[in-house]
């Protein structure tokens, strides 16, 4: 009961492999895989977070497909940081240009397995997450679909926008992302005793577009090169030095 789509693969503190995808239908669904990256003998996917509640009435219809179903949920990626799995999630509509809906969502755990919650202890399972993301109705229409990594020790966030002043074509958006630190004030606990509170992100705006990240990207590879070179050159000046103390040692 799930759409195979958007994979991605996340490594777990026990160096275990996991997959999350989908989806709409049931909504995100989580895997364990193999060494060889295929899936666990005896094990199948799992729903973890949903649009909404599978008691939920007030659901808005489908405008893009009557076979999927109206659970707009679909695109993780799961971020580990310091002791917690955060979630990552695209809700709405993709891919319609200035009639997208696109946004991300947020929830949080202590284990890759769930429950991700949100900052009102609501669990993403049940319709959960908070909104970290989305169209400001200035540069975009609507974002989604975004990977989180950590970039000389900082985390960033790609993903696209439907660009307003391009009349919805799809722009790479890359922004800073600044979790909250386990010293910090933090939002309160929920009454259920839960320590998994708000999964709260600060973004900041940075260079925009597709030119800032292939800048980005050539400056590492120049930089890897360089190093490559470096190595190569010490091996080879080494090398001759050890070979003229042998040749001439006499």
């Amino acid at each position: 009961n799930w759409n195979a789509i958007d994979p991605n693969i996340v490594i777990d503190e026990q160096s275990r492999p996991w997959l999350a995808f989908g989806s709409f239908w049931d909504g995100i669904q989580l895997v364990r895989l193999d060494s060889s990256l295929h899936v666990a003998h005896g094990t199948r996917p799992f729903t973890i977070a949903r649009r909404y509640a599978p008691t939920d009435q007030n659901v808005a219809d489908n405008p893009t497909s009557c076979d999927a179903g109206p659970n707009a949920i679909e695109a993780p990626f799961i971020y580990y940081h310091r002791g917690w799995y955060y979630l990552f999630v695209s809700w709405d509509y993709c891919c319609q240009g200035m009639k997208s809906t696109y946004r991300i969502a947020v929830g949080r755990s202590r284990q890759i397995i769930g429950p991700y919650l949100d900052r009102s202890g609501r669990d993403m399972l049940k319709g959960g997450g908070d909104i970290v993301l989305e169209g400001d109705k200035k540069m975009y229409e609507a974002v989604g679909h975004c990977a989180v990594y950590t970039v000389k020790g900082k985390p960033i966030m790609i993903c696209h926008g439907y660009s307003i002043e391009k009349e919805g074509a799809s722009v790479l958006v890359k922004k800073k992302v600044a979790p909250p630190h386990p010293l910090t004030r933090s939002p309160p606990l929920p009454k259920n005793g839960s320590n998994c509170f708000s999964p709260v992100f600060f973004l900041k705006e940075t260079a925009e577009g597709t030119n800032a990240f292939i800048s980005y990207k050539l400056k590492t590879a120049l930089a890897q090169t360089f190093a490559s070179l470096f190595r190569v050159f010490i091996i080879f000046v080494g090398t001759n030095l050890l070979l003229n103390c042998y040749l001439y040692r006499e």
